[in-house]
């Protein structure tokens, strides 16, 4: 291996003067050859300059499978004098996007001259929207590479936790080679490895395990070994290997290559060449320092099957880890991801110095259609006469085009536009002269502005006057003086329950009465009105105590408001009496309700998901006097400012699924943009705007050729 170090001495040498004389910004990354790399003067950077101001403008938040993306921008020279040569670079941190042009040029631009340009992004053929990720990491655990390996367990949790999150169908499998404490043929022993496992606490161990030590590098046999693994034919398949060091012969690839420094033969074109067919995408990272070889093999293995290869440093000096780049790559396999557009411009005075500026427009790659939640609430409206409103939750990252109700009797399917309500991403719609005992199966469909369409379920209900179901939120579209006359059953003995009302809306303008049906008589209600539950959601709060029984909720709108909506829903309340506890969310339980003793001061309060579950929720704590202590999501832990008992309500606003909620000494916390996001501004529980998601674009720079 002397000689392996004498090579990567002279590397570096070489390496520092290429650097000096050529280097060109990480803008130009990803996609661009690299005969469009920004020109320098010897070894002379461009200069920053705002001189030639940039207008970047899209005409979309996003790209989908069915349409494209046009971003325009303005140069306009402010300066008293001509500038010549100028050339504008076009790039964007996903093999998944083409630009249709991604050099632009223009000789000269006299004074204050504008000069506009288009720049069109779609995405590649052979694209893929399934969500089932099927993911390798191969790591060189030689002696090299303590750094690497400690990069990747010092945030292994938050990769685990945001990757298992984030794609509902994720299996991953781990390879280490050059390891001395087994074997550093990785197909030679069983704890070089771990096959594809969705049990993601095999794959925190199995890595955390890992320490740098070895001298031998037969990467060509981990590739072998993940190549003879169970890769499922419906998901996305990603190898990502991580390594300083070309590829030594090994025991099953290159084994006719004993003495050799490096092997690159046929063994290891033909593996590669097998795993292209199967669809896998490899990935590669080359640590620091690598010499000719390594950068060359890590590139060609990443070009033959469409994949990136990147430099470490390079990356480090913007700010992006392994971590971050395990994460964004296979991320970009699945669901919904940011990326970025770079624009770079250079151009020279009349002395010949080279300037520049740039400008970055992020925008998202969406193949999903809209999350979609409905709920129904049955209305008397006469004698043996109902109507059915429906309200949908409909989120989506773009934009939503059209959400419409299909339903159905005994007859054909009809259909309904959605109405959107005002200042909310709720869509309304009601069928009205509905005689009771009415079979009604209805779904709803919605499309995003993206060309992605999805339908809910059939759900099929009976119209009658059905007891309203714990946990189930009922939301209401009502008129001035209009009445809503609903039922409650209890089934238990006496038990301590909460109606909750919750409005943008001002709910003294709603009037409720609570009327125990065995008696007719009406039961007071001990109004708690909570302001401010979030920035704009305003609750009123009524514990009961309720014997076993039938009961009637009559809500009226004050003739002196306009024209609002509103939910209701009732809880009863669970006592807790460990330091967790889990539920479940369904398409009709959004709601529960917690009732916390003995919560300790400075402890906090965390929600955690199970592994793959797409649900999304958030929490609010009271006091048991119901004031307002605080909020959390699977972002932002809430921290108990005083020793006591809690009240923790649990809404759903995305998805079904099972959630914890856990109090501990330190909290839980996740980065997945979809488990952060501040849900202060959800108008109902259960009913969001839309989501305001900022996951991080990472800046890819891929070092293949054209």
């Amino acid at each position: 291996m002397r000689q392996k170090q004498i090579k990567r001495y002279v590397c570096r040498f070489v390496i520092a003067l290429f650097i000096l004389a050529t280097i060109f910004p990480v803008y130009l990354q990803c996609n661009l050859d690299l005969s469009l790399a920004i020109p320098t003067e010897s070894s002379t950077l461009p200069i920053n300059s705002t001189d030639i101001l940039i207008e970047l403008k899209k005409n979309s938040t996003g790209i989908g499978l069915h349409s494209s993306l046009k971003f325009t921008f303005n140069l306009t020279n402010t300066l008293q004098q001509s500038i010549y040569n100028l050339k504008a670079y076009s790039n964007q941190t996903s093999s998944d996007i083409t630009l249709d042009q991604p050099l632009y040029e223009e000789f000269v631009l006299e004074p204050g001259a504008k000069k506009t340009f288009d720049v069109i992004a779609k995405i590649t053929n052979n694209i893929s929207s399934t969500s089932a990720v099927d993911l390798v990491i191969i790591i060189d655990a030689s002696g090299s590479m303590g750094e690497e390996i400690n990069s990747v367990k010092n945030k292994l949790n938050d990769l685990i936790m945001i990757l298992s999150t984030e794609i509902p169908d994720l299996r991953i499998g781990a390879i280490v080679y050059g390891w001395r404490e087994y074997s550093e043929y990785p197909a030679s022993h069983l704890s070089n490895y771990l096959p594809f496992t969705s049990n993601f606490e095999d794959i925190k161990d199995f890595i955390n395990s890992l320490y740098a030590s070895g001298t031998y590098e037969p990467w060509g046999d981990a590739l072998w070994l993940a190549n003879s693994w169970n890769w499922r034919e419906a998901a996305n398949k990603l190898i990502i290997m991580v390594g300083d060091e070309d590829c030594d012969p090994g025991n099953l690839i290159g084994r006719d290559s004993i003495g050799d420094s490096w092997y690159n033969g046929s063994d290891l074109v033909e593996i590669v060449l097998e795993l292209e067919g199967k669809g896998v995408i490899i990935n590669t990272i080359v640590a620091d320092n690598p010499d000719m070889h390594v950068a060359n093999q890590f590139e060609w293995i990443a070009e033959l099957t469409s994949g990136q290869s990147v430099y470490l440093p390079d990356m480090e000096e913007i700010g992006v880890d392994i971590p971050n780049l395990i994460t964004e790559w296979t991320l970009e396999l699945s669901r919904e991801y940011s990326h970025s557009y770079n624009l770079t411009v250079t151009w020279e005075n009349s002395n010949g110095t080279i300037y520049r500026n740039t400008a970055i427009d992020t925008f998202w790659l969406d193949l999903t259609p809209p999350s979609v939640t409905v709920s129904e609430t049955i209305i008397k409206i006469g004698l043996n006469m109902y109507a059915v409103e429906f309200i949908a939750q409909v989120v989506d990252i773009t934009s939503v085009n059209y959400v419409n109700l299909y339903y159905k009797g005994e007859g054909s399917w009809e259909l309904t536009p959605m109405t959107l309500l005002p200042n909310s991403s709720n869509y309304w719609a009601r069928i009205e002269n509905l005689e009771g005992r009415y079979n009604l199966t209805y779904f709803v469909e919605a499309a995003d502005g993206l060309g992605n369409s999805g339908t809910t379920p059939d759900k099929w209900i009976i119209v009658e006057e059905a007891p309203a179901l714990l946990g189930k939120e009922y939301s209401l579209w009502m008129d001035p003086e209009e009445q809503s006359l609903t039922q409650f059953e209890n089934n238990g003995t006496l038990n301590e329950f909460y109606l909750i009302l919750s409005t943008e809306g001002n709910l003294n303008m709603v009037y409720v009465i609570l009327i125990d049906l065995s008696t007719n008589s009406s039961i007071p209600l001990t109004q708690n009105y909570v302001v401010n539950a979030s920035s704009s959601l305003n609750r009123q709060f009524f514990p009961l105590n309720l014997t076993t029984g039938l009961y009637a909720l009559n809500i009226t709108l004050s003739n002196d408001s306009e024209a609002f909506l509103f939910s209701y829903v009732w809880l009863k309340k669970i006592d807790v009496t460990k330091d967790r506890v889990s539920g479940t969310m369904t398409e009709d339980i959004r709601v529960h309700a917690y009732q916390w003793p003995n919560a300790i001061e400075g402890w906090f309060f965390s929600i955690v998901y199970e592994v793959n579950d797409p649900l999304v929720v958030y929490a609010e704590i009271y006091r048991t006097n119901l004031s307002w202590v605080g909020r959390f999501t699977g972002g932002s832990a809430q921290q108990i400012p005083v020793n006591g008992t809690y009240l923790i309500f649990i809404w759903a606003t995305l998805r079904i699924g099972t959630y914890e909620i856990i109090h501990s000494k330190n909290p839980y916390v996740t980065d997945d943009p979809y488990r952060t996001t501040h849900t202060a501004q959800t108008p109902l529980p259960g009913f969001p705007v839309i989501i305001t998601l900022s996951m991080i674009s990472f800046l890819v720079i891929g070092r293949r050729k054209r």
